[in-house]
């Protein structure tokens, strides 16, 4: 990834102009209080007008090193150091000359030029003073400006990862459509073939309501569990016009679970293969249970039925299809190694699947 230089002028935790101005004004007030005040002369308007000047020319003089800063960064370290020591005397002292040359204009008769040595010395003070104040807020201002760099490269992979999970949840959902479309269907045209066109006109009634919540609304890819409860409470209500008393659903969920965030039609293929497998794998009748409940800081949700359970392994890696991997990979997905899923006989002549995920999904699918 290529990295952004940020132009100083584009720093903005500290804001150079304020602090270069806060610096001015702080060595007026310092050079009167020592040099005027000291010395038992009061405040006069000759003063004012020397510091003015003296401040004004020192902000003029600084002005190459500004421009020259960011060149030094691209020099090596000793290079760069000798070439900014160089500049400070430099400016320095021509500054020193400006200030020596100009005070006898504000003091006519005034004469300095003896001590050159202690104005040369505070001229260079104060431009190493400057230098080094510009420097620390310059380092300051880059180290911040590199963390909300930094910042914002974070909140765009966060996104990232954010569509990417959303994608595949959308792409893992829509498989689980056209599989329950197609068994509805098959349902209704059993319903038909047998001479219950009754029944049948109800099960197209059930399987309207159910593909208004699953396809044209469109729900969101994680819904509360009641949400997905209430579907899958519908679609066994479909499937008993099918199988009348041979199906039996029995629900045990814990109320203080109703809110906890799930993928939406998480249940659904598990529900399915309980039907599939289960009741339509025997004559006697089947009954489907549902349960969530709590553990910790996580929840478990059993989908069980009744029916021949896992008599050989080759059964139970039929019963393992499309709709456990698609659960499996949608549960990778959302809680990535946090969720697991398990199958196993119910009660010695049933099968048993149990999901198990955290109360609290991850913020970026919130």
């Amino acid at each position: 990834m290529e990295t952004i230089q940020p132009k100083y002028n584009d720093l903005v935790p500290v804001p150079w102009w304020m602090t270069e101005t806060l610096f001015w004004i702080a060595f007026c007030l310092v050079s009167f209080i020592a040099l005027s005040l000291f010395y038992g002369g009061g405040p006069t308007l000759m003063n004012a007008a020397d510091l003015g000047f003296e401040a004004a020319t020192g902000a003029i003089l600084t002005r190459p090193i500004l421009w020259a800063a960011p060149r030094f960064g691209r020099m090596g370290r000793a290079a760069s150091f000798l070439s900014l020591v160089s500049m400070v005397i430099i400016l320095s002292q021509t500054w020193n000359i400006v200030r020596m040359l100009s005070f006898p204009q504000f003091f006519p008769g005034a004469y300095i030029w003896n001590q050159f040595g202690g104005w040369a010395f505070s001229a260079l003070l104060i431009f190493a003073l400057w230098t080094a104040l510009f420097y620390s807020v310059r380092s300051y201002n880059l180290a911040a400006t590199q963390r909300e760099l930094a910042n914002q490269e974070r909140f765009r992979r966060v996104n990232a990862e954010k569509l990417t999970s959303i994608a595949q949840l959308k792409m893992l959902r829509y498989q689980i459509n056209p599989h329950f479309i197609f068994n509805t269907l098959n349902s209704v045209n059993a319903l038909i073939a047998t001479g219950r066109q009754k029944d049948a006109r109800a099960m197209v009634d059930g399987l309207s309501d159910l593909l208004r919540l699953t396809l044209v609304l469109d729900p969101p890819l994680i819904i509360p569990l009641a949400e997905e409860i209430d579907t899958i409470r519908r679609y066994l209500s479909v499937e008993k016009l099918r199988f009348g008393e041979r199906l039996t659903a029995h629900f045990e969920i814990d109320d203080s679970l109703n809110e906890t965030s799930v993928p939406s039609l998480i249940l659904q293929p598990l529900v399915e293969n309980a039907v599939r497998h289960g009741v339509e794998a025997q004559i006697e009748p089947c009954d489907i249970l549902v349960r969530a409940s709590k553990s910790g800081d996580f929840m478990e949700i059993v989908i069980a039925d009744s029916g021949p359970g896992l008599l050989t392994r080759d059964t139970a890696r039929h019963r393992e299809g499309l709709g456990l991997e698609n659960v499996r990979s949608r549960l990778e997905s959302v809680f990535g190694g946090h969720a697991s899923l398990a199958i196993s006989n119910h009660q010695g002549n049933g099968f048993q699947v149990a999901i198990t995920i955290p109360l609290k999904i991850h913020e970026t699918l919130q």
